[in-house]
């Protein structure tokens, strides 16, 4: 016959009034179920791939603990460092909290690391105590302590945090210098020392450094080194910090103040500002940032994978991770996976883990709506759990899939600087219930009650076996059944094996509103005696189309005392049941074609971690089709169909538009204007990034709005009369062919898909002629 499944409840009730109650047992049978050992990682970070061996299941009785180490070393809690580092200075070093730790021993290897070429650590010689005191070949680096905690079944490491650089000991900063003043050419800044401790009798020293508006990569200023400064032409569109200072006779530190506005022109007199012009030259640009070094993501080991610089509204590819090697065993159940994600940024400008996804032969599943920026120490993000399986029905076979992967993409959404991303690795936790079975069988003895009241079924014998019969059963407004009681099961129960749960299946019709029949009660029963609590049980609902309704499952001994080998191989072991329709109205007529159940023994929760195999990047941009449809204003338009899920387009780029300034012109201010709408008008579209680009490259901030494209067609301005775009223009840079604008959009909702479309992209330059 067709079946299919309902929803498990769980519960049990009455069979008749005046039935027996079960029988106390005579000792307490405790329910064995063991957690395996996550993976071990061997030296050099790599994963040891093991998986858990489910062992046989134990008889009755309480659990006398452990008495020694079964699983290779647990981590719960990473090591940690202290975050200030100074040279001559002590460090002491935590291992962190494992699991069984009277049965681990510990090693420790302290590392000094470096951020230049992608973050990068290797050993320090002898440092191979808790307590470290960095010397000054460390100053310029930062430091972390890796833990081996060893049984007799393997060794784990761990990684602590990563110190702040490594510097000389000295004064302590505590409000750092700031600066004031007016940020036009012409205009004086002045900056204070800032707030010390541990300073008595210090000496302040200053420099002024010019800054990149959006990368805030900066270079001193030559000569300028006094406690004001007067800007320049030559910062024009820069924006300015000042480094300051102190130095006692314990060392000097430095600290540089927060940048400036981007600084401006002085004021003009008679602002002209040109007609606004078309494009002459439209082209695609990648839009996403590749990630250096995938491959190192793979391990948590202190290498990582980069990607960067990332200007604000910038993504990084999609950071591809597969290979996992997971083997659950086939009819497992898959509870919760856990993923662990190591990553940090060289800035801590605004990056932030924007969308991560769980892809396998089922599809895709995914996280989004993760906005804590990352610092700039490695720190461990953590998703899902031992109960969270991202909404998804997942079979062992999906996990264990060679097509199983995760998917990253980070994002940058602060206000200003460029930021590099790093990501040591990914390690996911699946866990999961393994358990033998005998059944479904199916029940061969079928009798009815006789209550005062009820409504009896019609052929009830039918009820049991997998034929092609059926009882029946018509209840009419608030009417009750007459109990039901399945028995001769016959489950064949293995000798020597302890149930640990049981699962009955009813094979349920009905007409139209059969959901109205509910259980009421639902139970177990052997020999003639309620195994369940009848009164706390019940609720589950008839269904309408062929199917089966569940009770039970691997774990689950229905609130009874616990299972016997004796009582579920016993013929007179079963299942009882009545129904009532709670409907004031309706009546239902229902058909019950066979009542199955399945018993479940050596069942073993457990655990599998892994890491990745293999990373890569991969681009997650999609092409704008006629883009040469921007450089008029006449309806025809530039698309990207169907951007979704964590897609951008790539860069619109407009260019030649033909600009001919007078050559002693100033360069007050550049204005885009952006005839743009989207398919659906349903707020599914944002900016990502919109710069100005100058030979061949994009150039100053990100002037990307925070609003969504709308219907119908509408123009965006960005920019204006006096806004530089974070960077002073030349004429001749403005007249070059090469000057213009890139546009590229993101797709900002987790479902769906949508179409970008622009109509055109026009620009105009304000300045002045002295």
């Amino acid at each position: 016959m067709s079946a299919h499944r309902a929803a498990a409840v769980l519960l049990a009730l009455l069979l008749s009034t005046g039935c027996p109650s079960a029988p106390t047992p005579d000792g307490d049978d405790t329910e064995d179920a063991s957690v395996s050992p996550d993976a071990s990682v061997a030296d050099g970070g790599e994963t040891d791939g093991g998986e858990t061996d489910a062992g046989e299941d134990g008889g009755s009785g309480s659990d006398a603990g452990p008495t020694g180490p079964f699983v290779q070393p647990t981590l719960v809690t990473y090591p940690s460092i202290p975050l200030e580092a100074l040279s001559g200075v002590a460090l002491e070093g935590l291992r962190g909290t494992w699991e069984e730790e009277d049965f681990l021993s510990f090693s420790y290897q302290w590392l000094r690391c470096s951020t230049a070429g992608g973050f990068k650590c290797s050993p320090i010689p002898e440092a191979i105590l808790p307590v470290y005191v960095p010397t000054v070949t460390d100053e310029g680096y930062q430091l972390m302590l890796r833990v081996t905690a060893t049984n007799i079944l393997g060794a784990v490491q761990a990684p602590s945090n990563v110190s702040l650089v490594v510097r000389p000991p000295g004064p302590i900063n505590t409000v750092a210098p700031a600066l004031s003043g007016t940020a036009r050419v012409g205009g004086v800044l002045t900056v204070n020392t800032g707030t010390w401790t541990g300073a008595a009798g210090a000496t302040y020293t200053t420099a002024w450094l010019r800054c990149e508006e959006t990368t805030l990569v900066c270079s001193p200023i030559p000569g300028e080194t006094g406690s004001t400064y007067t800007l320049t032409s030559a910062d024009l569109g820069s924006r300015i910090r000042a480094r300051v200072t102190a130095t006692t006779s314990e060392g000097s530190v430095p600290v540089r103040t927060a940048p400036s506005e981007p600084i401006g022109h002085p004021a003009c007199a008679t602002l002209q500002t040109t007609a606004a012009q078309f494009a002459g030259t439209v082209a695609n640009v990648a839009g996403s940032v590749a990630w250096t070094r995938p491959e190192l993501a793979g391990t948590l080991d202190g290498m990582a994978a980069s990607a960067g610089p990332l200007l604000p509204g910038e993504r990084t590819q999609r950071l591809v991770m597969s290979g996992f090697g997971f083997e659950l065993p086939p009819g497992g159940v898959v509870q919760g996976i856990e993923l662990e994600l190591v990553g940090w940024s060289s800035a801590g400008a605004g990056v932030h883990l924007e969308r991560v996804v769980l892809d396998s032969p089922l599809g895709p599943v995914e996280r989004t709506g993760m906005p804590e920026v990352w610092g700039t120490e490695p720190r461990t993000l953590r998703l899902g759990g031992s109960a969270d399986t991202w909404e998804q029905s997942w079979r062992p076979e999906d996990i264990s899939s060679p097509e199983f992967k995760v998917v990253v993409t980070v994002r940058h959404d602060g206000p200003g600087g460029a930021d590099t991303v790093h990501v040591d690795g990914v390690r996911l936790t699946v866990h999961y219930q393994s358990r033998s079975s005998v059944g479904p069988v199916y029940a061969t003895l079928v009798s009815q009650g006789s209550v005062e009241g009820r409504v009896a079924w019609e052929n009830p014998s039918a009820a049991g076996p997998d034929d092609a019969q059926a009882a029946t059963l018509t209840l009419a407004p608030q009417q009750q059944s007459q109990p039901l009681q399945f028995t001769g099961f016959g489950l064949p129960l293995p000798a020597g094996k302890v149930p640990r749960g049981v699962k009955v299946e009813f094979e349920a019709s009905g007409s139209r509103n059969s959901w109205l029949a509910q259980f009421r009660p639902f139970y177990l029963v052997h020999g003639g005696v309620l195994l369940t609590d009848p009164s706390s049980a019940g609720g589950n609902s008839w269904l309408d189309e062929l199917g089966y309704v569940e009770f039970g499952g691997a774990l689950d001994s229905w609130r009874a005392p616990p299972l016997t080998h004796d009582q579920v191989t016993a013929p007179t072991f079963g299942a009882g049941m009545e129904l009532f329709n709670i409907s004031s109205a309706q009546s239902v007529t229902l058909g019950l074609h066979s009542v199955r159940m399945t018993a479940y023994y050596d069942v073993v929760v457990a655990r599998s971690v892994r890491t990745a195999a293999t990373a890569s990047s991969e681009s997650n941009t999609l092409t704008w089709q006629n883009p040469n449809n921007i450089k008029a204003r006449d309806g025809a338009l530039a698309s990207v169909p169907g951007l979704s899920g964590d897609g951008a387009s790539e860069q619109l780029t407009a260019t030649g538009f033909g600009f001919a300034l007078p050559p002693t012109a100033i360069v007050h201010g550049v204005q885009v204007t952006v005839r743009r709408l989207t398919l659906s008008g349903s707020d599914t579209l944002r900016d990502s990034t919109v710069r100005l680009v100058s030979g061949g490259g994009p150039v100053g901030g990100n002037r990307a709005l925070g609003t969504t494209w709308k219907l119908p067609a509408t123009d965006v301005q960005y920019g204006g009369s006096s806004d530089l775009w974070g960077r002073a223009w030349k004429v001749e840079e403005v007249n070059d062919p090469s000057f213009g604008v890139a546009l590229a959009v993101r797709y900002a909702v987790v479902s769906g898909n949508d179409h970008p479309r622009v109509d055109s992209v026009q620009m105009a330059v304000s300045y002045c002629v002295p």
